[in-house]
């Protein structure tokens, strides 16, 4: 089991798994938390209107930031996948 989940450093996220999962949860995440990432305000309304189609790099990048925002969430019980944090997260506030 992986506790932090910095340790997943090379994963694949499926466009469908970006635009269903780790896209809402970098929604949810305040204008300084994104900007924090780096984001610029024009990016930030893209992620904010689900409408953000960043590159390869970038999507990994953003899928293990959103994934330990909602980790830190979620508590000890997080599964160790990106995505599944991601969804974890959205199942469990509703």
């Amino acid at each position: 089991m992986v506790h932090n989940i910095g340790e997943v450093v090379n994963e694949h996220v499926r466009s469908s798994d970006w635009l269903d999962y780790v896209l809402p949860v970098l929604a949810q995440m305040t204008r300084n938390e994104l900007r924090d990432l780096g984001l610029s305000g024009k990016t930030i309304g893209a992620v904010r209107g689900r409408r953000y189609n960043p590159t390869v790099r970038t999507q990994r990048r953003l899928t293990q930031a959103a994934a330990a925002w909602a980790e830190t969430r979620l508590g000890l019980s997080a599964p160790a996948n990106s995505v599944d944090v991601c969804a974890a997260w959205l199942s469990a506030a509703g």
